[in-house]
């Protein structure tokens, strides 16, 4: 009270309105209840500096540190992997022939931590960096289950290891090696069991004959079910994105992502796209059917409520793992994260059903004339309505020339096609 009575004198004395004195005294009032001393303060802004600086000078190292604390958490890693992009450090997947327990920097890429794979504990990395260490890289499959102690291996962790890409250094693709992990842990018994006992019927210095299994010929899985089991045994994916190829038309035609619906005033409208990582159905009480759905992005995740009518129009493409965008107004309720009621969903390889669209090309200034000529050609056989505009550089300036000669319908494999030959952030949509 004597504080307030000083301070509203004071500003009576310069001539302060005695109503702006009054809020900026309650302000003042209500930051006192958590401000800090100058001394409590100042350790938490050296902090602070500290952390800014080996950001700056040793981004690598900060964010491995950062990944690694955050290791347990698949939110808090999805969003630390999404700084790393816009940081242009690369993030790359565990390897038994590099990776530790924790997340290591090593030519500037970040290498995910063994530990950091599901059904794979301390005891399975000390073993497999203790043999490595021992004796070098591992070059194969049957070199691995012949140099790891095999009492702290099973099969759960080899299968996680192998699913997360920890063994993609090693010959043979990831389908071909989770055939034949049984096979291969029973030849390793083999012979480290060989290897501390003696064969009497063995002539003398020849080796006990141990045949090592083959590998079937197998195609490796397709990449979204390479990108869903690694995403299963990661929490996240690593490898690549199922949105990747869609990144552009993310950014272009969304006015939000998951990471800012959590900051966006109950009722506000919001359109984000994403994947159906996850979806519950059910009915309403109408007996109507509707659902709740999980879709997941670039920054994290975020529910979507669909009520009978939205879910009724795009029944046909409502299902896990599918990729779509969302109109829908946000609901938050204290104690809960942020809920988007859809009001309009489709599959994102529609947009330009939905908005007037063009198809953006860059085109380098030496790109290849047989890659221009078969970007013609793709051209050429997708005839539609959309306009096409050439992106080029010249002297550091932009230029967009629209196409004359094509107008294309610029359906998925389109895209894929396109993206193939000229690479994946040189094709995109855009709003006209």
């Amino acid at each position: 009270a004597e504080q307030k009575k000083g301070f509203l004198s004071g500003c009576e004395k310069n001539k302060v309105n005695s109503k702006v004195a009054n809020q900026v005294f309650e302000q003042i009032e209500t930051f006192a209840r958590y401000g800090f001393n100058k001394a409590h303060a100042t350790g938490y802004a050296y902090v602070a500096y500290q952390c800014g600086y080996l950001k700056v000078h040793y981004p690598e190292e900060f964010m491995a540190a950062n990944m690694t604390s955050e290791m347990d958490s698949s939110d808090r890693i999805y969003k630390l992997m999404d700084e790393c992009r816009r940081m242009k450090i690369q993030v790359v997947p565990p390897d038994i022939n590099s990776s530790f327990k924790d997340f290591t920097v090593k030519n500037n890429q970040i290498r995910f931590g063994l530990q950091a794979v599901k059904n794979v504990g301390a005891g399975v990395v000390d073993a497999i960096v203790e043999a490595r260490e021992k004796d070098g890289e591992f070059k194969s499959f049957p070199d691995f289950v012949s140099r790891v102690n095999l009492k702290s291996l099973n099969r759960r962790a080899v299968e996680s290891l192998i699913t997360a890409g920890a063994f993609d250094s090693l010959p043979g693709n990831r389908a071909q090696k989770v055939e034949v992990v049984e096979r291969m842990l029973e030849f390793g018994q083999k012979v480290q069991v060989s290897a501390n006992t003696v064969d009497l019927f063995a002539s003398e210095g020849t080796a006990i004959d141990r045949k090592e299994p083959e590998m079937l010929d197998l195609k490796d899985w397709p990449i979204m079910e390479k990108l869903s089991k690694e995403k299963e045994v990661l929490g996240i994916y690593v490898s690549g994105h199922p949105l990747d190829r869609f990144r552009s038309e993310i950014e272009n035609f969304g006015t939000s992502d998951t990471e800012k619906i959590a900051n966006v005033l109950d009722g506000r409208e919001v359109r984000f796209g994403g994947i159906i990582s996850s979806l519950k159905l059910m009915n309403d009480k109408r007996g109507n059917q509707m659902a709740f759905a999980t879709i997941e992005d670039f920054k994290g995740s975020a529910e979507a409520i669909i009520f009978s009518d939205c879910f009724e129009k795009g029944k046909n493409f409502i299902s896990p793992d599918n990729i779509v965008m969302v109109t829908g107004r946000v609901s938050t309720r204290e104690g809960e994260a942020p809920k988007v009621i859809a009001s309009d969903l489709f599959p994102l390889d529609n947009l330009c059903e939905r908005f007037d669209c063009r198809l953006v090309i860059k085109i380098e200034a030496k790109l290849a004339e047989n890659k221009l000529s078969a970007v013609q050609d793709q051209l050429g056989k997708n005839i539609g309505k959309t306009p096409v505009v050439f992106e080029a550089q010249k002297n550091g300036k932009v230029y967009l020339i629209k196409s004359k000669r094509f107008m294309v319908s610029p359906q998925n494999q389109l895209m894929i096609n396109l993206k193939e030959i000229l690479g994946e952030s040189a094709v995109y949509l855009q709003q006209n």
